[in-house]
């Protein structure tokens, strides 16, 4: 196709320009009204929600009323009733197998939605693992769990929330798991199955004394250690500082959820161990639900108010069987004792519950950072005026192997103070965030000038950065809208606004945009800059669309859709377009999984778009298997997976062998495969050229307080002298690595 002449691009992209700047000050207007008229229009709103109880209550007369609800629950207080029973449908609790290949599955797909480029860490997929298995062998009080926790749990949508705390105010305590699917809308056997992993029925207070708790809390230690057994070039040169060895430790101590202890040592392969030890340490010791306090830590912690512009780690949609699900959304305050060396704060926080309806919380971090930092003159002065002057990014990887990251290892002290205050409504509530904090250097290391000199990184003036922000989020009938609005002292801004629309149970639409103004930026949210900027020519203003629509069909059938749409601009650049489509059909039973998905799309390193069809299921005698083809722009990569396990009946022993073979054109048209690893670990394999991958997990319990496990794998590549590239090139045309861990319960 011929590109048309210059002076009409030159034309079409100056209208765009100036329809996109008339779009953007509609879009602030209407913001700006919606916060003014937002309490007027609560008021009405909560009349309008009891006139609605009213009549809803009125059309349950005749139907399953509250006073059949009561009476069944004096009938049953001692006991459920039989499985037999034909008044009551009690859906069947699936077995330990079933549900643990089942959790597998969904986060098996919560990793690959994640996106194929893994932009979420796998640090941080560990510590969400991490928790999804404290909630299981800690479960929460379904009498007493409160809408951040339950969000927390990230299984159930704002509409399942809202309403199971509304059942919960206006008639009691729950006596029985059929109440959920019998007199509250939204959940089905499948959701309540599920929940019932993650919880249980409690009474409706759990006032303990402090000797009972920790009588009843459970300690676990968890010791890991990996490497890969051919060194690759960087360890060949010896230009890292340590072995080619990473080692990971942790500790958990949890009594009921309400007290709990934790610490984590780290240390990254080609790090040296010095004279602290490991390389990073992690620690916390929390309380919650203790009185009008709702969460109290001391140590290290990550919190999100709002949703992730201001204070938090950001957000994105889940996909799976929640697809209206935001990733970050109001879980408040949580403890951090993971292996990631970023994305935390550490000193103290708590959040308070005032009164029925007001929430508050107060936080202040003081911790070192990582920085990268320029050696030429700075026009001659050996003392620069601003910290800003010496910076060239705040890296966040967390590794100190070569003489550079060394060098640069917490050579900063970042210091913040926030505050926060909720109202909660029926159907709604609204949040105020206002934070200031400081990026200096710390009183000792020097650096060395291109020109000879040294200079202090305390002579330099600390950088300032206070914000505010206001965020919202309001159920109106099957329509959830939610949005937050930020701006630093410098007046640059954010801003995001989402809407989620469920007309039945069987259908849900999600659609959230987010704007950044180019100098955007804050000491812990999400920001696009990866350090302060203080010219326009260095931001990027920043701009983002994302959709997604999920419809149950009979017969098992799900039908999902997702896609998304960034803009970016520099000054005096043209922007830089990136997006994505993509569509997945899924068949669920309770012994298989299957699904055929395509997807398409173009970022900032590759454009393309791939089909994959997967096959999971449950075989007799504790056999299992899991099946995957999947082929990349058609012609340019193919990829054949089979996965093989057995688990004995008594669930002690599991083992999974997985072969893939797969074919690509080149690395840009490499495939990813999410990984089975040992409990709490994760991985995502990029797989290119010609070869095949083995990989093989075993598990075994030695004990009730002992499991071991081992995980093996190579990628073998045909027709190659060396592999990887850089400072990963390792020579030969095999990639072995190990990984042991041995978890201790008692």
């Amino acid at each position: 196709m011929k590109k048309a002449p210059l002076k009409h691009r030159c034309s079409s992209t100056a209208q765009r320009r100036t329809a996109g700047k008339i779009w953007e000050r509609i879009f602030l207007k209407t913001i700006f009204i919606a916060c003014i008229l937002f309490p007027c229009v609560l008021s009405g709103e909560n009349a309008l929600v009891i006139k609605r109880e009213q009549g809803r209550n009125t059309r349950q007369t005749t139907s399953k009323t509250p006073s059949t609800k009561k009476a069944y629950a004096q009938k049953n207080s001692s006991k459920p009733p039989p499985k037999d029973s034909t008044n009551w449908q009690i859906p069947s609790e699936p077995s330990q197998t079933q549900m643990e290949y089942w959790v597998e599955i969904r986060m098996e797909e919560l990793l690959e939605n994640a996106g194929e480029e893994a932009s979420l860490p796998a640090e941080d997929w560990e510590e969400l693992l991490f928790e999804r298995q404290s909630y299981r062998e800690n479960p929460l009080n379904l009498n007493t769990v409160n809408a951040e926790e339950l969000r927390r749990l990230q299984l159930l949508d704002e509409w399942q929330i809202q309403a199971l705390l509304h059942y919960r105010e206006s008639y009691g305590r729950i006596v029985h798991w059929n109440e959920l699917t019998d007199f509250v809308p939204g959940f089905s056997a499948e959701s309540l199955a599920l929940l019932q992993t993650f919880l249980y029925l409690g009474p409706e207070s759990d006032a303990l004394e402090a000797g009972d708790l920790l009588q009843k809390g459970k300690h676990q230690i968890l010791a890991r250690y990996n490497r890969r057994l051919k060194p690759s070039k960087a360890f060949r040169e010896r230009k890292y500082a340590g072995r080619p060895d990473n080692y990971y430790l942790r500790y958990l101590f949890n009594a009921q959820n309400r007290i709990r202890i934790g610490f984590s040592a780290q240390q990254d392969a080609g790090e040296a161990f010095g004279r602290q030890g490991f390389d990073f340490y992690a620690g916390y010791m929390a309380l919650s639900q203790i009185g009008a306090l709702q969460n109290l830590v001391i140590g290290t912690y990550r919190t999100d108010w709002g949703f992730g512009l201001h204070l938090g780690s950001g957000g994105g949609f889940y996909g799976g069987t929640q697809a209206d699900l935001m990733l970050a959304c109001g879980q408040g305050i949580r403890p951090f004792a993971s292996g990631a060396e970023y994305g935390f704060l550490q000193g103290a926080a708590a959040e308070f519950r005032l009164g029925t309806s007001w929430k508050t919380g107060l936080l202040y971090s003081s911790r070192k950072r990582d920085g990268r930092f320029r050696l030429e003159s700075l026009n001659g002065s050996r003392n620069p005026a601003s910290i800003l002057d010496l910076i060239t990014s705040l890296p966040q990887n967390g590794y100190h192997r070569t003489e550079t990251e060394i060098a640069g290892k917490q050579k900063l002290r970042e210091q913040l103070w926030a505050w926060k205050l909720e109202k909660d409504f029926r159907t709604a509530r609204i949040g105020l965030v206002l934070s200031t904090g400081t990026l200096g250097g710390i009183d000792n290391p020097e650096l060395k000038l291109g020109n000879g000199h040294h200079t202090s990184l305390s002579h330099a003036s600390a950088h300032r950065e206070s914000a505010a922000s206001l965020y919202y989020q309001w159920l109106i009938g099957r329509l959830h809208l939610y949005g937050e609005a930020s701006m630093n002292f410098r007046l640059d801004y954010a801003f995001l606004q989402g809407a989620q629309w469920k007309p039945s149970e069987n259908f849900a639409l999600a659609a959230r945009y987010t704007h950044y103004s180019p100098l955007y930026f804050v000491l812990y949210g999400d920001c696009p800059l990866s350090r302060p900027m203080t010219t326009p020519k260095e931001g990027k203003q920043k701009q983002r669309f994302e959709w997604q629509m999920l419809a149950l069909l009979p017969k098992g059938l799900r039908l999902e859709l997702d896609g998304d749409l960034g803009i970016e601009r520099k000054a005096l650049a043209l922007p830089v377009q990136t997006y994505s489509l993509a569509g997945k059909l899924a068949y669920s039973r309770s012994s298989l999984d299957a699904y055929l998905q395509f997807s398409y799309g173009k970022s900032l390193s590759r454009q393309g778009h791939s089909i994959r069809a997967d096959f999971s299921y449950l075989l007799p005698l504790g056999f299992f298997g899991e099946s995957r083809v999947e082929c990349r722009n058609f012609t340019d990569g193919l990829l054949l997976m089979q996965d093989f396990g057995y688990t004995i009946p008594d669930n002690r022993f599991k083992i999974r062998f997985r072969l893939a073979v797969f074919q690509t054109k080149d690395y840009m048209s490499r495939i990813y495969a999410y990984e089975h690893d040992v409990l709490y670990g994760s991985s995502i394999s990029a797989l290119y050229g010609k070869g095949l991958r083995f990989a093989l997990n075993c598990r075994y319990e030695a004990f009730r307080w002992l499991v071991l496990e081992l995980k093996y794998a190579h990628t073998l590549q045909d027709g190659v002298q060396k592999t990887g590239s850089g400072d990963n090139e390792t020579e030969g045309y095999l990639l072995p690595e190990i990984k042991i861990q041995a978890r201790f319960k008692f």
